[in-house]
């Protein structure tokens, strides 16, 4: 009976440092969701910031000023606040 209980307790001590790297990649995988958005999400703000590029070109190329390209963070605040209102006029 003693035995069974060392035994439980050197597992219960060694199993968290074998686990240990699982559970920081599952964190950084979840976090990271949560930071980036979908890849669907991530391709639309590539396609806009490519279109900003072309519009900035366009805009250099007149003489005008440039305008700014929102950060991913800017542009999908921007996005959720029109999904927000969207739904809300529904």
């Amino acid at each position: 009976m003693k035995q069974t209980r060392v035994v439980s307790l050197v597992f219960a001590c060694i199993f968290p440092l074998f686990t240990e790297g699982c559970l920081i990649a599952g964190i950084r995988a979840g976090v990271g969701a949560i930071s980036y958005g979908s890849s669907k999400k991530k391709k639309v703000y590539q396609e806009y910031v490519v279109e900003m590029e072309k519009i900035n070109l366009e805009r250099e190329k007149s003489e005008l000023e440039t305008r700014t390209i929102m950060t991913y963070k800017e542009w999908a605040k921007g996005v959720e606040s029109e999904n927000a209102e969207s739904s809300s006029n529904k």
